[in-house]
């Protein structure tokens, strides 16, 4: 499918598209797909020529996969116009199957040009990103966590390490001996910093409960066993560097505007469905008849 789209798209690029002419089959969506000129390749932009049909050097940029050598990606541009070539001797482009496909392909090519063109045209300040910045990142700053926890199977057995721990017995030594969490015991049941929705409930809230220094009075049950908790510190979660992430907020600003591009043409644009499409939504939303007693 993949490559028929490709092989589709090359068609496209046709001189004229012989074999569409409008006695015959009209274009598909006043789109003029048989009116579509090859533009003029000037010899020193010629990349191949296929039966004096000049594919251009630009054409690589549009057909770049990946690493591939230039002579492979030129012999692929090549056989896409012979194919094209054959398929216009073959009169394939007047059944109305292939005209549809153009005309999607055609359809989407044009609306991504027109998407580029908007963005091209689109100027976002630095002031922009900055607002941007400030409100995904410094606004919605969040606390984060330093804990450490011993983990164990029974609720006895955390309780007793409870009672350890309020007569000064080590809490690193008790992890490392005791718990059952091999992620953490080895450093003492250090969890490192975290922020709440990085824990599961209600661990979670445990620790914001906390204050530093504080170890939690009775023990704490999740899906993975009894935890007994100490909260070593807390602090603001500190956001990554403006610098860091700029690429992505233009990404995010872009995305935005364009979107409101976008509904302010559809809002212009005349958008009816078929009748038949209409009663069918109708009926869908339709609450369903309240059950009848016998």
């Amino acid at each position: 499918m993949k490559h028929s789209l490709l092989i589709m798209a090359a068609c496209l690029a046709g001189v004229q598209l012989i074999g569409c002419s409008a006695a015959k089959k009209p274009p598909v969506d006043n789109l003029q797909i048989t009116s579509i000129p090859r533009p003029e390749v000037k010899p020193e932009n010629v990349l191949v020529t296929v039966n004096g049909k000049a594919i251009p050097r630009s054409a690589l940029q549009q057909h770049r996969q990946g690493n591939a050598p230039e002579d492979k990606q030129r012999d692929e541009l090549a056989q896409r116009e012979i194919l094209r070539q054959d398929a216009q001797k073959q009169h394939l482009l007047e059944q109305p199957d292939v005209m549809e496909k153009i005309d999607n392909t055609l359809r989407m090519v044009i609306s991504q040009v027109a998407a580029d063109q908007y963005l091209k045209g689109l100027v976002i300040s630095d002031d922009d990103l900055k607002k941007e910045y400030e409100s995904r990142f410094i606004a919605t700053q969040k606390l984060e966590y330093n804990a450490r926890h011993i983990l164990v199977d029974s609720e006895k057995k955390a309780r007793d390490i409870i009672q350890k721990l309020g007569k000064g017995v080590s809490f690193e030594s008790l992890a490392k001996k005791m718990s059952t969490d091999e992620g953490s015991k080895g450093q003492g049941g250090d969890l490192g910093w975290f922020t709440h929705e990085q824990m599961v409930e209600p661990f979670a809230s445990a620790v914001a409960a906390l204050k530093p220094g504080d170890i939690t009075h009775d023990p704490v049950q999740t899906q993975f066993g009894w935890h007994v908790i100490e909260l070593r510190d807390s602090r603001q979660q500190q956001p990554p560097a403006y610098e860091q992430v700029k690429g992505q907020l233009l990404q995010v600003v872009q995305a935005r505007k364009f979107q409101s591009h976008m509904d302010e043409l559809k809002k212009a644009a005349q958008v009816d469905l078929p009748a038949a499409n209409n009663t069918a939504e109708k009926s869908s939303s339709a609450p369903a008849p309240a059950a009848v007693s016998p």
